[in-house]
């Protein structure tokens, strides 16, 4: 949101591009410090103040972020990228009653759009509507689609000749010392064994990571790989790198605090024997985005280069943080794939993709285990020792 040139700058221009690489690199608390220090000094620089709600934003701060999108709202009441940006913050303070208002409002003026339905698919759902979220989710993933059908990057899938070669490999990123995730890897790593017999667990880790946690991923048969040097600051991102590993045949991407399942388990199975070289499951009315970051498979000899991919979708600007992963997926690996790819959909569909319907059943694939009591029992039924404290 902070291409916004309103109002004088009273800094150089160099040091707002510097602190937009700072909100780029997920520096959100120092790039925070110095723009608080500006509005000090200019209370009516939007500029800042713009910047500055994007810090709070990105970094889920959810309460000054509101009061920055209304105050930068009353300055330019008739800028939709602003009133847009005040009604997702609603969303995320779950003030949903005041979401829908303010939504519904916003499309009669403006028409449909991506950000606001999907506002309207969270409010509507956790106000007891699931029917209207569908709707509103149906609608948002079509644009989705139409957007990157329209820009597709300028590359195409080779079609595999015969079965992959290689080994099969679940994918996971793992980074920082958060427990639940150390511990999920653990106990993933444990599950896959017999869930997933044949197929090897990689983490692409960082140096936070706790050292016992590595050791016993790298005691138990797990493949780590700590690519911080050549890919820094990527996080989420790392996992989609097994793509480009030609000693890989057939590859998952996971997250480390969901589970393996044998459900999850039995749809793969499904998309190994559709042929298809591309795999992606969507299994819950927010799962509306083209392609869930933790919930796809494909295989690597399909001449796709996921890296360039990447590296094209960072061109633009965006962060690494929580849904760029499946923003990147959706706008730059879909259009490639999409009529090569078995989707499993419990809610959605879209017109010439490959679609089998998911029955309803107990949570839902992807879904994150982060109470870390009821995670500490997982570990302690499993026999995974527990980690020292931090």
């Amino acid at each position: 949101m902070s291409d916004l040139l309103s109002g004088t700058l009273p800094q150089p221009a160099e040091r707002y591009n510097a602190i937009r690489s700072l909100l780029r690199a997920g520096k959100n608390d120092e790039a925070i410090v110095q723009l608080c220090a500006i509005t000090v000094s200019y209370p009516q620089n939007l500029v800042a103040k713009e910047l500055l709600f994007d810090a709070f934003f990105q970094k889920r701060d959810w309460e000054p972020a509101l009061a920055l999108a209304e105050e930068l709202n009353r300055h330019q009441p008739d800028n939709a990228r602003l009133e847009k940006a005040r009604i997702a913050t609603l969303t995320n303070l779950k003030r949903y009653d005041e979401t829908i208002v303010q939504a519904s409002r916003y499309i009669e003026r403006h028409g449909d759009d991506l950000t606001i339905l999907d506002t309207l698919k969270v409010a509507t759902f956790y106000t007891g509507k699931a029917n209207e979220a569908i709707r509103y989710g149906q609608r948002a993933l079509e644009l989705r689609d139409a957007e990157a059908c329209n820009n597709p990057p300028p590359f195409s899938l080779k079609e595999p000749d015969g079965p992959p070669s290689g080994a099969n490999v679940i994918s996971f990123s793992l980074w920082g010392t958060a427990p639940f995730y150390s511990y999920g890897a653990m106990i993933n790593l444990v599950l896959s064994r017999t869930i997933y017999p044949g197929w090897t667990c990689r983490f692409y880790v960082d140096a936070a990571v706790p050292p016992a946690c590595v050791a016993f991923l790298r005691e138990n048969g797990g493949d780590v790989r700590n690519i911080e040097d050549e890919y820094p600051s990527v996080g989420l991102f790392q996992r989609f790198l097994v793509m480009n590993d030609r000693t890989v045949g057939r590859f998952l991407v996971r997250d480390c605090d969901a589970r393996l399942s044998a459900g999850e388990a039995d749809l793969v199975r499904q998309w190994i024997e559709s042929g298809y070289p591309f795999h992606a499951v969507r299994d819950h009315v927010m799962h509306n985005e083209l392609m869930i970051g933790c919930t796809w498979a494909g295989r690597t000899d399909c001449g796709i280069d996921i890296v360039e991919l990447m590296r094209r979708y960072f061109k633009f600007g965006p962060t690494a943080k929580y849904g760029h992963d499946q923003r990147m997926l959706g706008l730059m690996l879909w259009p490639l794939i999409r009529n090569r790819c078995l989707v499993h959909d419990r809610h959605y569909r879209l017109p010439g993709v490959h679609t089998v319907p998911l029955s309803e059943h107990k949570g839902h694939f992807g879904a994150g285990h982060q109470n870390l009591a009821a995670v500490l029992t997982e570990v302690d039924r499993l026999g995974i020792p527990r980690l020292p404290p931090a």
